[in-house]
């Protein structure tokens, strides 16, 4: 008999993916989350800085004023 045309049957398990699976959507969820948290502060960030390019006037129109009060907003 030629040792080439031996064959073998190898037993395979089926196995539970179920594990690997719930690990990447736990790994997936928090990646998400953090990217909301990201998004998030910069439009936070976005709203607190476009204060210098619509600044709201000052009833008393004093400009000294009103740039220190945007800047008290910003510190």
């Amino acid at each position: 008999m030629n040792r080439f045309m031996l064959v073998r049957a190898v037993p395979v398990k089926p196995w539970n993916f179920s594990v690997l699976d719930q690990e990447f959507d736990s790994v997936r969820d928090k990646f998400l989350q953090d990217m909301k948290k990201m998004e998030d502060e910069m439009s936070r960030f976005h709203r607190e800085c476009s204060i210098f390019d619509n600044p709201k006037p000052d009833p008393a129109g004093d400009a000294l004023t009103t740039l220190n009060s945007i800047l008290a907003q910003c510190l």
